[in-house]
């Protein structure tokens, strides 16, 4: 079962990481916001999130949609608390799908 669950939770990083998360990073670019620390490596997402509704890129609600999926893809993915359960994995696949769409 244990194994299901760590399938469950790469899909549900994997969505947001390579779904929202280079979606980000799009908006960071054109929007002149740096997507890289000075001494390189990737910003963090939140970070990328907050600048962005500073730019005004989406509205606060956005953000905060966008926070509840990331931190919710950092609980499950550093392994904090139970596995993710099915049904939550299915809709934080769904939220950052409807983000997506929203921010296309």
């Amino acid at each position: 079962v244990r194994n299901s669950a760590a399938v469950i939770e790469g899909a549900v990083i994997e969505a947001v990481e390579n779904g929202l998360g280079d979606k980000l990073k799009e908006l960071a670019t054109k929007n002149d916001i740096e997507t890289l620390y000075p001494t390189g490596g990737d910003r963090k997402l939140s970070y990328l999130n907050d600048q962005l509704a500073k730019k005004g890129a989406y509205k606060e609600t956005e953000k905060q949609n966008i926070a509840n999926v990331l931190n919710s893809r950092n609980k499950y993915g550093h392994g904090e608390g139970d596995t993710i359960p099915v049904p939550t994995a299915e809709s934080l696949i769904d939220n950052a799908e409807a983000i997506l769409e929203r921010l296309s």
